[in-house]
């Protein structure tokens, strides 16, 4: 008969050496010691010659590893306290197959240069100017389209942390990628189609990351705000360069004209964006 149990595996991955905290990108200097470890934790479940190894979050594949390799000597502990001797312990250790199973597909290095001092933010918002294009894709995220969006206005909201304060744009998306891509596989030249009339205006005004969004460098290229500005963040995808059907997309749908009357009263009603 089956049997079911389950166990816990924690890894130490604290930084070894001063790192930039993500998610806090007003702060300007790395960090100076340690005040607590950083400890990752992982559930698995054995059932029969199965067992299922869940992470709480995506991590780094070195600290997967460290994790995983963790859980493995667990599953060798529980299968030698419960086995009767080494040659049942050896048969059903070689039959456990670790199934990945990673819970959520945000990355753990997501929100990075959404909540910065007001000077730092009053220079995001200027570099986003209204008519201007700006790309928008989360190089650190899993299942990731890129955006294309015309701006029509920036602004500033206050956070519920004093002094910090977020970039809001609100915008029209032009393109989006056909494909969505994974953490690190994103790859050039990039086919684009047009974002579907009902939502392009969904969801905006929308907070903005500096690490996630592209600003014009050149006439098809677009370099990360962050970056841009010169703000410490960990992206993989530095430069974006639009192929030049996407370039003649954008041109054909023209800068984003104000809105009418009509469009602004059934905007008030709440029946468009």
């Amino acid at each position: 008969m089956d049997t079911w149990s389950f166990g816990v595996a924690a890894a130490d991955i604290t930084p070894a050496t001063p790192q930039f905290l993500i998610g806090m990108g007003w702060r300007t200097e790395r960090s100076k010691g340690v005040y607590l470890p950083l400890v990752a934790s992982a559930l698995y479940e054995v059932e029969g010659s199965s067992a299922y190894f869940q992470l709480p979050a995506r991590f780094h594949p070195d600290i997967e590893d460290r994790i995983v390799n963790a859980t493995r000597r667990l599953i060798a502990r529980h299968a030698e306290a419960s086995a009767g001797g080494p040659r049942v312990r050896r048969r059903r250790v070689g039959a456990c197959t670790l199934l990945l199973a990673l819970v959520g597909c945000l990355s753990s290095l997501a929100d990075q240069l959404a909540w910065n001092e007001r000077a730092v933010s009053e220079r995001a918002a200027e570099a986003v100017r209204p008519g201007s294009l700006l790309v928008s894709y989360c190089s650190m995220c899993d299942d990731e389209r890129v955006e294309v969006w015309r701006v029509r206005k920036t602004g500033l909201k206050p956070t519920d942390t004093g002094g910090l304060y977020e970039v809001t744009v609100d915008a029209r998306r032009l393109l989006r990628s056909q494909r969505s891509f994974a953490h690190g596989e994103y790859h050039e030249p990039v086919s684009y189609e047009a974002v579907p009339e009902a939502a392009a205006g969904t969801a905006f005004p929308q907070d903005i990351d500096l690490a996630y969004v592209y600003v014009p460098s050149s006439a098809s290229s677009f370099r990360c705000l962050g970056r841009a500005l010169g703000l410490e963040c960990q992206i993989t995808v530095g430069t974006i360069t639009l192929p030049p059907e996407a370039l003649a997309a954008v041109a054909a749908a023209g800068a984003d004209r104000p809105p009418s009357a009509l469009r602004r009263f059934l905007r008030w009603l709440g029946l468009r964006r």
